[in-house]
């Protein structure tokens, strides 16, 4: 059986008064007793997009590709081979998918956590806009817009538009993906590889995030960030070789935070079995902190704009009222 063992887990949390906070992690690992060989294919990307289309409309767009290996092509059914947009479409419409509740399609998938909210979320149009082979380059395309009251919430429109570039690649050594987004003043920048040696494999990921906090009352404050998955198992982090610092500003009200940290100014350090532990309260539970917030400043982009717009305009000035003379 493979086991995997965490050699290192770093965390850092700063909380920008700009109501956003301010996330890395570091992580190494390294697998035992599993390795991959024959894949199916080389590598893949995946372009995602989303907007509103509507007062209650969101639309999806994917474009994506996956190139195969020669073994993993030729495997491929002949079928798939000769699978188009229009059939696909075809299909779709004969499924009836189109008009259907989020809800009522995941229900059809066992075991499946239904969001709240979902019932009200309907399928308004899906359609395939790409589908052919390059070779052995699969390129497709996806559009699908998704209608219901739940979509004219104001707090989604801060996180829209919205956009997600992962791509994967493989070799008889190494995998390597990238994942980039970004949602309203949300943003993910992960990269992640593992390299086979033997019978072993080393796994290294980096995260960087800016996510979006909460505003009331002219106060940040924090909120658990995956509240709705249910309990988190207690093994899915490793209490060895785990940190975890919290930097906060400093007019900051502090409430319950999780036990066993060490404190350096505005600093809070949880390392080994406590920070595993924090690092799941700081996912899941209402950890208290609070702090004033200042809007961002002017973008300097804007500012250059205007100071260049405005020596424009009084060398014209200047211009007209020296031809004048």
């Amino acid at each position: 059986m493979p086991s995997l063992e965490t050699t290192k887990f770093d965390v850092k949390m700063e909380m920008l008064q700009d109501a956003r906070c301010h996330i890395t992690v570091n992580a190494e690992a390294r697998m035992e007793g599993f390795s991959w060989s024959n894949t199916p294919v080389t590598g893949a990307n995946l372009k995602m997009t989303v907007s509103k289309s509507g007062a209650e409309k969101v639309t999806i767009n994917i474009e994506g590709d996956a190139t195969f290996t020669e073994g993993g092509f030729n495997n491929l059914p002949q079928e798939i081979k000769r699978l188009n947009a229009e059939s696909i479409n075809l299909l779709i419409s004969t499924t009836g998918i189109a008009g259907k509740s989020i809800s009522e399609l995941l229900e059809k998938v066992g075991g499946t956590v239904i969001p709240e909210g979902t019932e009200s979320i309907v399928i308004d149009e899906l359609s395939v806009t790409r589908f052919s082979w390059e070779g052995r380059t699969i390129k497709f395309g996806v559009t699908c817009t998704l209608a219901g009251d739940a979509l004219a919430d104001e707090n989604l429109e801060k996180y829209l538009p919205a956009d997600l570039d992962a791509s994967l690649s493989f070799s008889e050594t190494t995998i390597s993906t990238a994942v980039k987004g970004s949602a309203g003043r949300s943003s993910l920048n992960a990269s992640a590889t593992a390299r086979r040696s033997d019978n072993s494999v080393l796994i290294n990921a980096e995260i960087e995030a800016y996510l979006t906090l909460p505003v009331r009352d002219n106060r940040v404050e924090w909120v658990p960030l995956l509240p709705a998955i249910g309990n988190l198992p207690e093994n899915a982090i490793s209490e060895t070789n785990v940190t975890l610092t919290v930097n906060i500003p400093e007019d900051a009200s502090v409430g319950e935070l999780p036990s066993g940290y060490s404190q350096s100014g505005n600093s809070y350090i949880w390392s080994g079995p406590e920070a595993a532990g924090a690092i799941r309260a700081f996912i899941q539970s209402p950890v208290e902190i609070s702090y004033d917030y200042v809007p961002p400043p002017f973008p300097l982009l804007w500012v250059a704009a205007g100071v260049v717009v405005a020596v424009v305009a009084v060398s014209i000035g200047v211009i007209v009222i020296r031809k004048r003379k």
